[in-house]
């Protein structure tokens, strides 16, 4: 989380209103879930990442990102966690404990938990934040899925679309920087404007041009 997502294109408007619903829809004496979601490849876990980079400074540096994919990937996570704080909890703690002195170890610390690319809604809850100390701070919560029903209210989730044809042309132009703005037209409809295809393709473009 130490650094901007190379080439990072557009967005700034999906970054601010994340900021927004996470700022404002936040409370003291509850969790609230803010989910990005869409399609595979539009840019999900991209977004979260240059969040994170953006705003680390309002969370006081403690931002956490946690592999969610399956299961054993968010237990492996929270594992490496508690040994990078020195908790000695041992290699196969039990769950409860696990979860208990990770989340305990932010109490009292501003923080954000970013469940990158949710699959399982049943496994995901099982891993998260789902106690408030009175005393302590409410960790934000940030989740990035192809899942449109992790967030049972509107305003909490954020649907990611493909890039604008302006962003898209941006994006060819800053790792292409001497293609013609028609040809970068061209390309962007070709590849859909999706974020990941265009990655692929222009990396590609460039390492085989030199």
């Amino acid at each position: 989380m130490g650094q901007l997502v190379d080439n990072f294109t557009g967005r700034q408007c999906e970054t601010k209103t994340t900021h927004t619903k996470l700022d404002k829809l936040h409370s003291h004496k509850s969790i609230v879930i803010i989910t990005i979601s869409g399609l595979g490849g539009i840019g999900k876990s991209t977004l979260a990442r240059n969040y994170a980079f953006t705003y680390k400074d309002y969370y006081d540096g403690n931002v956490v990102w946690i592999n969610a994919e399956t299961i054993e990937s968010m237990r492996a996570s929270f594992i490496r966690l508690a040994k990078g704080f020195g908790l000695q909890l041992g290699d196969q703690p039990p769950q409860e404990l696990l979860l208990e002195q990770v989340f305990g170890y932010f109490q009292n610390k501003k923080c954000l938990f970013i469940y990158d690319n949710v699959d399982a809604l049943a496994d995901f809850k099982k891993f998260q934040p789902n106690f408030v100390d009175p005393s302590g701070q409410v960790p934000y919560v940030l989740v990035t899925s192809r899942r449109t029903d992790l967030n049972s209210l509107p305003a909490n989730e954020i649907h990611l679309d493909v890039l604008t044809t302006e962003e898209t042309v941006e994006l060819i132009r800053k790792m292409l920087p001497h293609s013609k703005k028609e040809n970068a037209m061209q390309l962007a409809d070709k590849l859909q404007r999706l974020p990941l295809a265009l990655q692929q393709a222009l990396a590609y473009i460039r390492d085989t041009s030199v």
